[in-house]
């Protein structure tokens, strides 16, 4: 008898509540895993983009100072009178508060590629979210009259410098640039516009007048 009844009991297993509970379970797991993986990525991009401005601003600011820390007190050639600096002044130290706009910056340095001349006169200015350099002086090509471009994504060039007399070059100047991409939009943002990076640096002419 004991023997019958024991052969009668039903086989272990799950109930249909128990495998519920469980896909449950799972699905909330996959779903927290999913949710770490995406969050991740979304960093990984936005770290991606802000090295990737933060070197392109570095490039480009490191190119402008590189021609400011060479730049000429005065140049003249052929009857031309070449700029030595023109662009925003009038303050005694830099300041803490964000620059004028340049538009444009120019001031005359050393040539790059020295050809009849060993100057040039460089401009800076932005146009169509890009950074450019436009070259004018004696003897150069064609290939370098043009503007080039410089850096992309920029939206301003904002300059502060020393206060100085026309045709001399100021003691310092402050080169702050402003980028936008399109990759550092802030989480939740309204109006989906990408926050704007802003990169700085102060520049000592070496022929600034004393």
């Amino acid at each position: 008898m004991r023997a019958r009844a024991e052969s009668q009991r039903p086989e272990a297993g799950f109930t249909l509540l128990e495998l519920l509970v469980a896909a449950a379970l799972t699905l909330a797991v996959a779903g927290a895993v999913v949710g770490v993986f995406v969050g991740l990525s979304r960093h990984r991009r936005r770290c991606e983009a802000l090295l990737e401005t933060a070197e392109t601003a570095r490039a480009a600011l490191g190119l402008v100072a590189r021609g400011l820390e060479g730049c000429y007190a005065t140049a003249y050639t052929g009857g031309t009178a070449y700029k030595a600096f023109e662009g925003p002044s009038g303050s005694e130290t830099p300041s803490d508060a964000k620059a004028t706009q340049a538009d444009p910056l120019v001031f005359t340095t050393a040539a790059e590629n020295p050809g009849s001349a060993d100057f040039c006169e460089a401009t800076y200015f932005v146009a169509a979210g890009e950074l450019r350099r436009e070259l004018r002086a004696p003897g150069l090509g064609a290939a370098h009259q043009g503007a080039k471009p410089l850096a992309r994504r920029v939206e301003a060039l904002y300059v502060e410098s020393a206060a100085h007399a026309v045709g001399e070059v100021p003691a310092w100047v402050k080169l702050t640039i402003e980028l936008r991409d399109p990759r550092l939009v802030e989480p939740g943002s309204a109006s989906g516009a990408p926050r704007p990076q802003f990169f700085t640096i102060l520049v000592r002419p070496k022929a600034a007048t004393p």
